[in-house]
C-alpha cells in the first residue's frame, strides 16, 4: 500500500512540476517610427475607383523601379536603392520620412513619395498606406502596399 501511495505521489509531483510555459504574446506593432522602421519592397500601388481599387503598379512605375528597395531608417532617413534592373539614371538616393502623432506618414525623395498618407494597417511586416494626391489637377487616391 505504501508503494502505491508513493507511486501516485511521485506521478502527481511530476505532472505539477512540468507545467508548460504560456505561449508568448503576439507582437503588437504600432504606428511609430520605431515599429515601422525597416527595409521594404513594393507589393503594389492601387488607384481608388469608387469603393474598389485597381492595380496600377506597372502603370505608375517604370519596369526598372519595380524591384527597388525602400529603407526607412529609425533616424528619419529614407534610402531608395535601385536594385535588380538599374534605371537610367540610377534611382538610388536618400530622402526623409516621418510619422505624425495622428498616424500620418510622409516619405519623400524617391520613387515612392507620399505626404501625410494614412497608415491603413501595419502587421509588423506589411504596411498599407492611403495617399490622397493631385494628378493633372484632379484629386486621386492611391493605396500603396509595401512589405518587409
Amino acid at each position: 500500500m505504501k508503494k502505491n501511495i508513493l507511486a501516485v505521489l511521485v506521478i502527481i509531483i511530476a505532472f505539477t512540476a512540468c507545467k508548460k510555459d504560456p505561449a508568448p504574446a503576439p507582437k503588437v506593432c504600432g504606428k511609430t517610427v520605431a515599429d515601422i522602421a525597416g527595409n521594404y519592397t513594393l507589393v503594389k500601388i492601387e488607384l481608388a475607383s469608387g469603393t474598389s481599387y485597381s492595380d496600377i503598379t506597372t502603370t505608375y512605375l517604370q519596369p526598372c523601379q519595380l524591384d527597388d528597395k525602400l529603407m526607412l531608417n529609425a533616424n528619419g532617413v529614407a534610402g531608395f536603392v535601385d536594385e535588380g534592373t538599374i534605371c537610367t539614371p540610377n534611382g538610388s538616393r536618400n530622402g526623409i520620412w516621418s510619422i505624425t502623432t495622428d498616424g500620418k506618414i510622409t516619405i519623400a525623395g524617391g520613387s515612392i513619395s507620399v505626404t501625410s498618407a494614412d497608415i491603413v494597417s501595419f502587421d509588423c511586416n506589411t504596411l498599407v498606406l492611403l495617399s490622397n494626391q493631385n494628378y493633372g489637377g484632379y484629386p486621386i487616391q492611391l493605396r500603396i502596399t509595401i512589405k518587409k
